[in-house]
């Protein structure tokens, strides 16, 4: 790969002689993102591999404050652990193959996996046992998403309630995950997914080891008037009034944005 650094986009197509296509990298730019988060949002940032797992994205990544990485596979895993040895990697896709859980258990140290649905909690003991946290990922439905993943990815409330049971009857640490969808265009979305989780955990009566609230801020469909620190405050306000809540951690895990 041949690397050449301009001052802009403009002063690269002065130069550009061939008709091949070109990737264009602002590293202070991923700095700048990350230390955004990390100031204002109230809880520990992960990123969420699969926006971008180039080796120098993950590199000012890391120099920006990034120590903990939402991973979808065993190459995501690996990808993470070269761009910052020892990083903190969970183990994030509803839907994992048996060998892939054995080698993120046994080779990589992995004990943070997700789970929506009773067979993938039946596999994910069998493989790894019980020593281990299984974050419950519950639907939070969001008109205000670009693109949903509910129809993919998710329990129902009901179902989550009955994982958690489970989780905890296991001998298992139990955590709780969402996803508001690609791109939410409005801050109170959050705030409606904390409710959605605050009720789970009263009727539940488990207080979960932390609440990872996904990813969905928005990036480039940011809307006019608003900035990340609106979504960060709307976190933060419900993550207080809620009491089963308040002392639970919280956790979100960007990519696009």
């Amino acid at each position: 790969m041949t690397l050449e650094r301009f001052e802009s986009t403009t002063q690269l197509l002065q130069r550009k002689r061939t008709n091949t296509p070109v990737f264009c990298f602002y590293p202070e730019g991923f700095r700048v993102a990350v230390r955004e988060f990390i100031a204002g949002f109230p809880g520990e940032v992960l990123y969420a591999m699969k926006a971008n797992p180039h080796p120098l994205v993950l590199k000012w990544l890391v120099e920006g404050g990034i120590r903990a990485f939402d991973t979808a596979s065993i190459a995501e895993i690996e990808l993470a652990r070269q761009a910052l040895p020892g990083a903190r990697c969970s183990y994030n896709h509803p839907v994992k193959p048996r060998s892939a859980i054995v080698a993120a258990h046994r080779d990589h140290g992995i004990r943070d996996f997700v789970v929506d649905h009773p067979m993938e909690l039946d596999k994910l003991f069998d493989v790894a046992g019980s020593d281990i946290i299984v974050q419950v990922r519950v639907a939070a439905p969001n008109p205000q998403a670009t693109i949903s993943f509910n129809s993919k990815f998710g329990a129902s409330p009901e179902q989550a309630l009955s994982l958690l049971r489970t989780v905890v009857g296991r001998g298992a640490t139990a955590a709780v995950s969402t996803h508001i969808g690609y791109q939410s265009t409005d801050p109170e979305s959050f705030a409606r997914a904390l409710q959605l989780i605050a009720e789970l955990v009263a009727t539940s009566g488990i207080r979960p080891a932390y609440i990872n609230l996904g990813g969905g801020f928005p990036s480039v469909l940011m809307p006019q008037g608003l900035a990340l620190e609106d979504f960060f405050q709307a976190i933060r306000a419900a993550h207080h009034d809620h009491a089963q809540l308040a002392e639970v951690p919280l956790k979100c895990e960007p990519g696009s944005a």
